[in-house]
């Protein structure tokens, strides 16, 4: 068996992503914006070392397992997202 990418495309454009565990699941049906790496502090606490990150368009945005989804309120009005599992 192959290991699936939390990433993939689904065709033209779009993307499909997940977390680990697969708890909570998203579509995105266009091209998203180009990838950001932050190393500020905040982001390496959250993660242990940088994270990514990238604009979507938020009307083709689909959530296509909502179990395990957490959030909570980031700096300057931000919403961060994690996998409560």
């Amino acid at each position: 068996m192959r290991p699936t990418s939390p990433i993939e495309a689904t065709g033209p454009g779009g993307v499909a992503g997940r977390c680990l565990c697969g708890a909570f699941a998203f579509t995105h049906a266009a091209p998203v914006g180009a990838i950001t790496a932050c190393h500020c502090t905040q982001c390496r606490q959250l993660s242990g070392h940088y994270a990514a990150s990238s604009d979507a368009d938020e009307g083709r945005l689909a959530w296509t397992a909502t179990g395990g989804l957490g959030t909570w309120a980031g700096p300057a009005g931000s919403t961060r997202g994690f996998c409560r599992t």
